[in-house]
């Protein structure tokens, strides 16, 4: 366990990704199928600290089947996913739910569960067998909510909640599980125009503190204004290998001007074959993939065990 320089805090190396100077998220020749059929062929993408990688593409084209298979929710068939450096095959669901939270597209819920109640859900892979929560716990909720801006909502029930709100509460869960890294399965793609942009910007503020993400976002434009790279999920054998598209520093926050042509191909360490990295260059790479159905990423919620001793910060 060690400090957190700032406040003196506990800090759960589990939780805050220490110990490992590589990508938090790393996909090297991943390949899934579903149904029998081959959805992802030969991916491979890293994301790293401090990043918001954007996946893209038509719809069909596998991008939630990427998101599963990143949580741990859809075993592939070939390839490897480490996260925070391990091997997420070798990670229990516990684990794998301190390392990664999922805010899944707007999820319908049947129970008049209380804004709180649902955040406070995020703390699962922390809770004792018991079921007892803590005073840890408790921040850590307040402070998620604060951040994803439905602190106001805490009482209420999300069933009276727009349909923004409620994917602020989601995204406020998966802030409470305090963990170095996030996994968005298209968040925004029944919200209006603000609430897209509200959302968006929420989860890149995360990711600015330090967090990484890796996010399908339907529109190409919100995506360009928000990532550091895209991630084009190509669907069509007829155009090729999906497509990496990295922007430049400082041009993010401004619409993209169409998609990437050619390139070198990325690897699992997010460089393209004559090593330049991808974020200076503003290039485009190459990421083998291939079509698939979309279907919905599950939530990472944990079992028994240990928990954080501290709220993520």
């Amino acid at each position: 366990m060690s400090s957190d320089p700032g406040t003196g805090s506990a800090v759960d190396p589990g939780r805050t990704g220490g110990g490992c100077d590589g990508p938090l998220i790393a996909v090297r020749d991943l390949v899934v199928s579903r149904g029998g059929e081959r959805v992802l062929d030969g991916v491979s993408l890293r994301v790293d600290r401090g990043e918001l990688v954007g996946l893209v593409g038509p719809n069909g084209a596998g991008k939630t089947t990427l998101v599963s298979a990143c949580n741990g929710t859809l075993a592939p068939d070939a390839g490897v996913i480490e996260l925070n450096g391990r091997d997420l095959t070798t990670l229990s669901h516990r684990e794998t739910a301190r390392v990664v939270a999922t805010v899944p597209q707007e999820t319908n819920t049947a129970f008049e569960f209380s804004v709180e109640a649902v955040v406070e859900m995020g703390r699962t892979a922390y809770v004792s067998r018991f079921g007892t929560t803590t005073a840890a716990d408790r921040e850590a909720v307040r402070r998620a909510m604060e951040r994803a801006e439905v602190a106001e909502f805490a009482d209420r029930s999300v069933t009276t909640l727009s349909g923004g709100e409620r994917q602020r509460v989601l995204l406020a869960r998966a802030l409470a599980a305090g963990t170095p890294a996030l996994l968005l399965d298209e968040p925004t793609a029944s919200l209006d125009i603000n609430h897209q942009l509200r959302t968006l910007e929420l989860v890149r503020a995360a990711v600015d503190g330090g967090k990484a993400a890796l996010a399908a976002i339907h529109d190409l434009d919100l995506a360009a204004r928000v990532c550091d790279r895209l991630a084009f999920v190509n669907d069509d054998p007829a155009v090729g290998s999906p497509m990496v598209t990295a922007l430049r520093d400082g041009q993010r926050g401004r619409s993209l001007g169409g998609t990437a042509g050619g390139g070198d191909r990325v690897d699992a360490d997010g460089d393209s074959g004559d090593g330049s990295d991808d974020r200076d260059d503003g290039g485009s790479d190459h990421a083998g993939a291939d079509d698939g159905d979309d279907d919905r990423a599950g939530d990472n919620d944990g079992g028994d065990g240990d928990r954080a001793p501290e709220p993520d910060r």
